[in-house]
Parts: structure tokens; sequence; C-alpha cells
């Protein structure tokens, strides 16, 4: 009812579709990365950024034995990532190992894994953090993620605003694999913005 209304939807559910771990899958693949990004050098500059990402559904068995045979080699060096949100619901080290068909017979392929995304992990650099928690302050090795706010307004014919408004920094102790900040593995964070003329 609500889609089919006149209300304006925050997210509609074409908006919160892209949210999904699968649309990453896809948007990497150069020729869907060029119907947003026509230009070929600046796409071709953008995926210079991306990960590797597999989705078994579309892999033939070959290919699965391949990279089930990487994985079980260097577990730290990939996730799992289902079709959900808010921090939690992902698979690494041993979990991962435990999903994998055993002597890769595929018609043991378990469902987590053919509903879900397996991707390279991402090591940003570790840096010192002041944490508050429990009332307390203490200082940890910590990773932070940057995110960008962004805000798209459309109909069914146009795009009629599309922006960032700001940024959103999580950070977290370098020993926690999730991230979520609802699910309390990560918190919000400020910058600490130095004048760069100082560190030359």
């Amino acid at each position: 009812m609500i889609e089919l209304s006149t209300a304006i939807k925050c997210p509609n559910v074409d908006y919160f579709l892209c949210t999904f771990k699968i649309f990453q899958y896809y948007l990497q693949k150069p020729e869907v990365l060029r119907k947003f990004i026509p230009d070929e050098l600046i796409a071709k500059d953008i995926s210079r950024f991306f990960i590797k990402i597999y989705y078994v559904v579309e892999m033939t068995d070959e290919e699965k034995i391949i990279l089930f045979d990487e994985i079980r080699q260097d577990l730290k060096k990939y996730v799992v990532k289902p079709q959900k949100e808010g921090g939690g619901n992902n698979y690494f080290d041993e979990d991962i190992l435990k999903l994998l068909p055993a002597d890769n017979d595929m018609s043991q392929l378990s469902s987590i894994l053919t509903n879900s995304i397996i991707m390279e992990r991402i090591f940003p650099p570790k840096h010192e953090g002041v944490v508050l928690r429990d009332n307390k302050i203490s200082v940890a090795n910590c990773v932070s993620e940057f995110s960008v706010y962004g805000a798209i307004i459309s109909d069914d014919n146009s795009i009629l605003l599309n922006k960032s408004f700001g940024f959103l920094i999580r950070t977290k102790a370098d020993n926690v694999n999730e991230g979520g900040i609802a699910s309390g593995f990560s918190a919000l964070d400020l910058p600490y913005l130095v004048d760069p003329k100082e560190y030359r």
C-alpha cells in the first residue's frame, strides 16, 4: 500500500534493495558499471578500488572448487556476507570453513553460501584511538571506515536530486570482525583534522 501511494518513501523499495550486498557484486561488472558511468576512463579509474566479490550461484563447479580451495588456504582473506544489514550477520575465519562443502561436493552446497556473497576482506590501516565505553575512557588500537551520506529523490521518469550531504566515520577495535553501530560492534567517531603543511 505504501509503495502504491503518492507519499514520498524514505527509502522506497527500489532504493532499499540497492543496499543489499548482491548489488555490490553486479555493480563491479564492467558492463553494469558503464550503464551508470558512461565514460570508460572514469569507470576504469573507479574500478581500481573494487575488491573481488563472488556469487556462487553464477559460478561453474570448477570455479567454485578453485575459490573454495583458495579460501581454505587463507581463511582470513575472505568474508561471507548474507543479504542482511545491521551487523552481526557475517561469517569469518573458521565459521566460513563450516559453510564449505566437504570434499567440494556441490550437492552439499550450503544454502547460506548460495544466498550470500563472498568478498575479499578489506584491511584498513590501524591507528590509536580514544574509546569511551561503559563511562570509561581507554586507548586502543582501532580501525575506521569512512562513509558518505547521500540523498536521492526521483519519480518514475527522472532523478530530481542526487547529492552528498556529509559523512560518517565508524571506528572499532582492530580485533573485532563485525562493524555495525546498532549492534554495538563499532561506534560513531569524529576525524582529527590537521594542517597537512605540518607533516611535509
